[in-house]
């Protein structure tokens, strides 16, 4: 994986989650038959008010909510990505039941390289398992073994962190992170992004509500910095807008989007990543077995749990100290 070029391997860092702050980016699919041309221009204002503010976080923090309000929730997931010449999409599945049991899975490809990503939790342990291959060019010769990477975290030893610090925001969405699946993506986005502005609309005759945003300038400067020597390089890539749009009836994220600003004077936005959801259906049965997973013969699991556990202690010392509550 490390040899990968440049944008390969932040195509794979995205697709494959591993960044735990911001693992999802996302381009266009259009779950909400948004017919809005590729490039998008936005007019946003050079200071968010705190009413557009207030309404944006409303519209995130009801989204989140209905995620753990549903008996089960099961939605087709597709990716698509376009950065300069590069064109490709993954595509999977998404299922959840009450008692933080999910599964998520999709795959890709890109150019000769295969990837899966698996997340799955019984409740009580989410294992993630991240692999790749390369495919050869010539059908006769042998692929090479596939790179996999398996972690697991005990999602109890987090939840019962998590009620110590139940007045505190930042560190429930440390813990959502820690949870992973859905969850997971919105505390990133809410984490990492600062959302200022609510757009409704009816589109095909379903109310949508789109909250858009761009990014907390210390998450990002904590990102690029934890890239090391690769921040550079990055930099480029990272997108500068990000817009989310929730079905307005059942709050479920319809479409994640991730956009490069492409024209300064104009304030000209090309989507560069979506993350779209469709088919999806609420309060269907699910198997028990669904949530079953057995890591890989031979491999170790890593075990992130105590990571995630100190990361909620951070986020909650954070959010005590008298800088934090300032206005």
């Amino acid at each position: 994986m490390k040899n990968l070029p440049i944008l390969t391997t932040w195509a794979f860092l995205l697709l494959i989650g591993a960044w735990q702050g911001a693992r999802v980016w996302s381009q266009d699919t259009d779950t909400t038959n948004d017919k809005k041309t590729p490039s998008v221009t936005e007019a946003a204002p050079e200071q968010p008010s705190d009413q557009g503010l207030e309404r944006a976080q409303k519209v995130l923090h009801e989204a989140r909510e209905a995620l753990f309000q549903r008996e089960s929730i099961q939605a087709h997931v597709t990716q698509t990505i376009a950065l300069g010449d590069y064109r490709f999409r993954s595509e999977g599945d998404f299922i959840s039941a009450s008692g933080f049991r999910f599964k998520l899975e999709y795959h890709m490809e890109l150019g000769q390289l295969r990837g899966t990503f698996l997340e799955v939790c019984d409740g009580q342990m989410l294992h993630t398992q991240r692999t790749i291959q390369e495919v050869p060019t010539d059908p006769s010769s042998k692929p090479p073994a596939p790179e996999t990477e398996v972690s697991r975290r005990d999602i109890q030893r987090i939840l019962k962190e998590t009620r110590r610090h139940l007045d505190q925001p930042e560190a429930l969405q440390a813990a959502e992170l820690g949870i992973g699946g859905l969850p997971a993506i919105l505390a990133s986005l809410e984490r990492t992004m600062v959302f200022d502005r609510v757009e409704e609309e009816m589109v095909s005759g379903q109310a949508v509500q789109t909250i858009q945003g761009k990014w907390n300038p210390t998450r990002r400067q904590e990102l690029l910095g934890g890239l090391g020597n690769m921040a550079n390089n990055m930099a480029a890539f990272m997108p500068d807008l990000v817009r989310v749009a929730f079905d307005a009836k059942t709050h479920f994220p319809l479409r994640i989007q991730y956009l490069k600003l492409t024209d300064e004077a104009q304030q000209t936005y090309q989507p560069i990543m979506t993350l779209a959801f469709s088919d999806i259906h609420f309060n269907v049965p699910v198997s028990f077995n669904t949530f079953t997973y057995l890591p890989p013969q031979g491999l170790e699991e890593h075990d992130e749990t105590t990571h995630f556990i100190q990361m909620i202690q951070s986020a909650a010392e954070t959010s005590s100290t008298p800088e934090s509550q300032t206005p």
